[in-house]
């Protein structure tokens, strides 16, 4: 098998498409994981695919990126633009094949990159934005200067709590003083946990 060049051919443009997928997966079988990292491997993985046989476009959101339809065949390249890869291409000049067979060979490399398209839309989560937003929570943006306006986040519509109160404690975290003991870590989810020596009168505590 190895032996023959248009397999070999093959194998080249696989390996690093397999090897990304694979370490997503991981990723996703992970014990402890971050959400927003993980959403964001994801689409990156969904969007390099995306590029591999696409006409070049510009998606300002992750939500145009899933509800971009890739069974619209006036969107896909032509097959001699399909990227297939460096090694591909490197193995491809070193054997010198016959470009009736290098021409079947991206073929099945285009069918495979249009279902592996397919099957990834069909995983990528409907409620990318509020997932997206969760980075909005990470200790690094909510105690950091990148810190959004609390009506910038799309998921505030779901929270059911005092709004008035939600909205001074999220004006107000970044400037109070912690104990000396408190560590800002986040969960799982991605979502702030604070531990440390509280009490009743700490500023962020409900009354």
């Amino acid at each position: 098998m190895y032996s023959d060049p248009a397999n070999k051919a093959f194998l080249a443009f696989l390996q690093p498409v397999v090897s990304h997928v694979n370490r997503v997966n991981k990723l996703f079988e992970a014990n402890q994981c971050d959400a927003s990292k993980l959403l964001a491997d994801l689409m990156s993985l969904y969007q390099s695919i995306l590029n591999r046989v696409m006409m070049p476009r510009t998606f300002p959101t992750w939500q145009t990126v899933t509800n971009f339809d890739v069974r619209d065949e006036r969107d896909h390249l032509p097959l001699q633009a399909v990227d297939m890869g460096v090694q591909f291409n490197l193995e491809v000049g070193r054997s010198r094949l016959d470009p009736g067979i290098v021409n079947t060979i991206k073929t099945h490399g285009r069918d495979f990159l249009m279902h592996l398209l397919k099957e990834l839309q069909q995983r990528l989560p409907s409620n990318i934005e509020i997932l997206q937003s969760l980075d909005a929570l990470t200790p690094e943006t909510v105690l950091g200067i990148r810190k959004p306006r609390l009506n910038e986040l799309s998921f505030l519509s779901k929270y059911t709590g005092d709004l008035g109160q939600l909205d001074e404690q999220w004006q107000r975290i970044g400037t109070v003083a912690w104990p000396k003991d408190t560590h800002v870590t986040h969960n799982g989810g991605g979502i702030l946990v604070l531990s440390g020596d509280f009490n009743a009168h700490h500023p962020l505590m409900e009354p």
